[in-house]
């Protein structure tokens, strides 16, 4: 599934992971670390023995360190939300399929159609619609 991760996904640093071809890797870190600060090393202090090389691997932490590094960095968590808002609302198929597709729940997936107004079409209207109401 992350292959549907493209890199306008990714919020922050991941972002930069995920735009020079590390989107899997970017996954990997919001999934371990995200929500938290973590040492990013400079680029001549990358080893292979880091907690980090260990998640993302020696390429990917040495494109994060040359970019990021030194210093604590606010890894993100996940994916940002109104990309991922955005492939919901344009997945033509049902709530199950967008959610098996694109790796969320279907309760996500039913929560954002339904903000949207576009909720699914088998849902019949129970009270009609309130504007027309006389």
């Amino acid at each position: 599934m992350s292959e549907t991760f493209t890199p306008e996904y990714f919020p922050g640093l991941l972002y930069d992971l995920a735009v020079r071809g590390y989107a899997k890797e970017a996954r990997a870190l919001a999934k371990v670390w995200g929500g938290g600060k973590r040492y990013i090393p400079s680029l001549d202090h990358v080893r292979p023995t880091s907690p980090l090389v260990g998640i993302i691997g020696l390429a990917a932490t040495r494109v994060l360190a040359e970019l990021h590094g030194p210093g604590h960095k606010l890894i993100p968590r996940a994916v940002g939300e109104s990309a991922l808002m955005r492939e919901i609302l344009n997945h033509p198929g049902a709530t199950r399929a967008c959610a098996r597709d694109l790796g969320c729940t279907e309760e996500w997936v039913r929560r954002v159609r339904l903000r949207r107004g576009q909720g699914d079409a088998r849902q019949g209207d129970l009270f009609g619609d309130p504007t027309s109401a006389s």
